[in-house]
């Protein structure tokens, strides 16, 4: 749900980690989420930094799923929050062994502070919110975080320079890829009830007009 910019300075930039480029906002849970035009740009992160980037995203992943967990109201949503919950760990151990063999160390860059304020944000919105209100918010946050997130692992592998890590990151992609579709198609699946049930309210209200003919033609 979220993201800021997974972003690197050039050759120029005062500090590797800073980002650069034009930025685009998407909403989710009611906080502003800013994403970077240029997730990655050039090889200016090492390897230990791409390590605690992608640690980051993944426990914000987890920390999502967790507040929908708090006051969910469809439990085909709440099933689909533990499933991102159990992947995202799964993810994580998979780059956490990749950096052991590699003998690579996390060192957190200066933008993935600012990426862990932001990502936070975003959570305590959720946070803010219950039942049908919160489903429809983390739904839309997982729709925006991971069609973001395939970009970003993307791009992150091709910083990367350890095959392990390399592979890591290139193997999660088509999970990030079904997740995204899954949320796509459990937003969908609530809009279309959400609209059933208008309807049949005012359905139902009419129907209890004074003067309105309820009788059913013989």
């Amino acid at each position: 749900m979220l993201l800021c910019a997974v972003a690197c300075g050039g050759p120029g930039g005062s500090e590797a980690g800073t980002p650069t480029g034009a930025a685009d906002t998407a909403s989710a849970g009611g906080d502003v989420i800013q994403a970077s035009a240029r997730p990655v740009a050039g090889k200016w992160l090492n390897d230990g930094s791409v390590v605690s980037l992608i640690s980051v995203l993944n426990q914000h992943e987890i920390a999502a799923a967790g507040a929908e967990f708090q006051a969910w109201h469809s439990d085909s949503v709440r099933a689909f929050a533990a499933s991102m919950i159990q992947d995202h760990t799964a993810m994580q151990h998979s780059i956490d062994s990749a950096a052991a063999a590699a003998g690579v160390a996390p060192v957190m860059p200066a933008l993935g502070l600012e990426l862990q304020d932001s990502l936070k944000s975003v959570v305590d919105g959720l946070k803010t919110l219950k039942g049908a209100a919160l489903d429809r918010a983390y739904l839309d946050a997982e729709v925006a975080s991971h069609s973001m997130l395939v970009d970003y692992y993307g791009e992150l592998a091709g910083v990367a320079e350890h095959p392990a890590i390399v592979g890591a990151l290139a193997n999660a992609v088509a999970t990030l890829q079904l997740h995204a579709r899954r949320a796509q198609l459990m937003r969908s699946m609530l809009a279309m009830i959400d609209s059933a049930r208008r309807t049949d309210s005012l359905a139902a209200r009419q129907g209890r007009r004074p003067g309105v003919d309820n009788t059913i033609p013989r």
